[in-house]
């Protein structure tokens, strides 16, 4: 948001608006030559005289340079990362190699991919760089991070397939006890970004369907209710790397939609499973627009959910995918849900329809088109903020307004923040909702 700049108080944009072309320069983004010769600088210097008990420090110094992810004439970033993986604090260590990842990919690819994969593989490479008998489990376990989101950043295949082939042997190596790293590695397969078009390159498809292919034979393990949870961050995993359009899209949406009834070809009982294939399904189905869309019979499992699973979260996480959802469909039902919800219901209510609104506004830009406001949506949200007392209410309410860009909610919400200061929680979401309307 700071980079995008926008209109601010003192600008040709505050008072003239956004269509009117200005010379004014806006951004608040930091110049190039203030990056080099004063923000690298600076942040280097505090990082060398800061002793080690300051942690805090250290640790936010090596994330904000990992931001800039530029080399500085005098120094690489990566060797400056690589000199505090052996540090004696444990947040140092993880945090110097979670920001290998931060940086994207600086200068020698092959590099950074070979240091970020030798620790999590506590092989060689990464015992010589930590200087130790073996690597830390939870430095692995941010490197693990780290190799996700460099594979994430850059558009080198053959990056993103080295940086996927040292996860993989992670994910099918059975001897591996550790939980943070199994659930570290799942999720970074889940970023490395892989392009879903038809018309990508033959690399990349491959590597895509290796991807999820490793995903889909660990979620398909029978496994006991601990190892289950773990599998359950596998379903969303999933989801984000394919989304709503790929070959195998329907095969996940009927795998995720027969384990949320309980009927899949695996017998599980964690309740974690369910949960994550309602989430699922929320990222994989297409927008209901009547009762005969191709994912209105996914939809109707998940309203089904909502009115009778007896995890209460699966509740939640079901209605809350329908908002995901979208369409005209899903837009009656969450506002029928809505007004007839109970109090625990309710907030999950608010909070749907506040992100079928986001989702709905964020499908009209991308298409070219205007956005239409969801004025009838923001106007029930409003009418139940000013009737009710409930914290956690007011506090869904405030995010799904948000989310919704109701504005005319604005003052009375920017009010409330300063009649609950005593209220922090509420506060915070208070604060939250008026940013999200910008």
């Amino acid at each position: 948001a700071v980079h995008q700049g926008g209109p601010q108080t003192g600008s040709d944009d505050f008072y003239l608006g956004a269509t009117r072309r200005s010379d004014a320069k806006d951004s608040l983004k930091p110049t190039e030559e203030q990056i080099m010769g004063e923000i690298l600088p600076a942040l280097k210097r505090a990082l060398d005289d800061t002793l080690e008990r300051d942690f805090d420090i250290i640790s936010s110094c090596m994330v904000a340079m990992a931001k800039i992810g530029k080399d500085h004439p005098d120094f690489k970033l990566v060797d400056v990362f690589r000199a505090r993986l052996t540090a004696n604090n444990q947040e140092i260590r993880e945090t110097a190699a979670l920001s290998l990842g931060i940086a994207g990919i600086i200068g020698d690819s092959e590099e950074q991919m070979d240091l970020l994969a030798g620790l999590v593989l506590d092989n060689e490479v990464g015992r010589k760089a930590s200087e130790g008998s073996q690597v830390n489990e939870r430095t692995r376990a941010f490197a693990a991070y780290g190799l996700g989101l460099a594979a994430h950043t850059t558009s080198k295949v053959e990056v993103k397939r080295k940086a996927f082939e040292a996860l993989k042997k992670l994910l099918e190596d059975e001897s591996m006890n550790s939980r943070n790293l199994r659930v570290a590695t799942i999720q970074a397969i889940s970023l490395l970004n892989v392009s879903t078009e038809s018309q990508a390159a033959q690399a990349e498809k491959d590597l895509l369907n290796d991807a999820v292919g490793a995903l889909e034979t660990y979620y398909m393990k029978k496994l006991g209710p601990g190892d289950q949870l773990l599998q359950s961050h596998c379903p969303t995993a999933i989801a984000k790397l394919i989304g709503k359009n790929h070959e195998k899209t329907e095969h996940f949406k009927n795998l995720f939609a027969a384990d949320l009834k309980g009927r899949g070809k695996v017998k599980r009982s964690s309740r974690d499973i369910g949960r994550s294939c309602a989430m699922a399904l929320g990222q994989l189905c297409q927008p209901i627009e009547d009762k005969k869309a191709a994912d209105a019979e996914h939809c109707d499992l998940l309203l089904e959910q909502y009115h009778k699973a007896k995890d209460a979260q699966t509740r939640y996480f079901s209605i809350l995918a329908l908002g995901q959802i979208g369409g005209l469909e899903n837009r009656t039902v969450l506002l029928k849900e809505f007004d007839k919800a109970k109090s625990l219901e309710k907030p999950w209510c608010a909070l749907a329809l506040g992100v079928y609104s986001f989702f709905k506004y964020d499908e009209q830009k991308q298409t070219g088109g205007a956005t239409e406001p969801e004025e009838t949506i923001g106007e029930t949200l409003y009418d139940e903020f000013r009737s009710t007392k409930q914290p956690n209410l007011l506090s869904s309410l405030a995010i799904g307004m948000g989310l919704n860009q109701y504005v005319d909610g604005a003052d009375r919400m920017r009010q409330m923040m300063l009649e609950k200061v005593a209220q922090e929680e509420l506060s915070g979401y208070l604060c939250g909702g008026l940013a999200l309307m910008h």
